[in-house]
């Protein structure tokens, strides 16, 4: 539902159009990023108002994760019609259009789709999605190089929500939806942004102080020259 501006009495506007279009059914709870549209004063008052449990999801990089994960669907689809037809979404014409629904439908399937796990376990290791820069393509992954695990998996709910620690057992603000989390490996090996300085011990044994990719400055750490993997 479109709002004039993200003022409060605009996008309480909106809020009112949407539920009068759902015909006075209102949601029990209401998910939001940050944004100050939904956190000003006169929103939580408003919310309050309806007896809508308004929460925030503190993604450090994902806003509004389901909404961003149907954006991502629709961005996949309309990659996969480019790829296979050669042709752009308003190209396709009342005189092609059957021909290339035959292409897409009726021919071999060679690609198997594979369904993600909708539960990850706790103490599994996670990466984050990542927000994209705004030259990076939408249906394209992109991760966090900062690992984490997860310590609470809160099932009672739908959709499902996580809790996550880095690995230094710092706890990580909000809450995680299965789309924001991806199982990978733990790894030892990490990629070296800047190497801020150097210096060699008393025993010579030459050191770096590395910023890691991925990470904040706290991370920030010394480790032998002989610990670098050169490629």
């Amino acid at each position: 539902m479109p709002a004039k501006s993200k003022k409060s009495e605009d996008m309480i506007d909106a809020f009112e159009n949407i539920f009068t279009l759902s015909k006075g059914i209102l949601p029990h709870k209401l998910y939001t990023d940050r944004g100050l549209e939904f956190e000003a004063k006169n929103m939580h008052a408003y919310f309050h108002s309806k007896d809508i449990d308004k929460r925030v999801v503190y993604s450090p990089d994902v806003h509004a994760s389901m909404a961003e994960r149907a954006n991502r669907t629709i961005k996949e689809r309309l990659y996969r019609v480019n790829r296979v037809t050669g042709l752009k979404p308003n190209s396709v014409t009342f005189n092609n259009a059957k021909q290339l629904y035959d292409r897409l439908y009726k021919g071999p399937k060679n690609e198997i789709p594979q369904k993600v796990s909708s539960i990850l376990k706790t103490g599994q290791t996670v990466r984050i999605t990542k927000e994209k820069g705004k030259f990076e393509k939408g249906y394209l992954p992109n991760y966090t190089d900062e690992l984490f695990r997860i310590y609470i998996v809160n099932d009672s709910r739908n959709p499902i929500t996580y809790k996550i620690k880095d690995l230094e057992g710092n706890i990580i603000e909000g809450v995680f939806y299965r789309e924001e989390l991806v199982p990978t490996e733990e790894d030892t090996t990490h990629r070296i942004a800047e190497i801020l300085k150097t210096r060699t011990t008393r025993d010579g044994i030459k050191q770096h102080f590395v910023r890691w990719v991925g990470y904040k400055d706290s991370h920030n750490s010394w480790i032998k020259d002989s610990d670098i993997v050169r490629r």
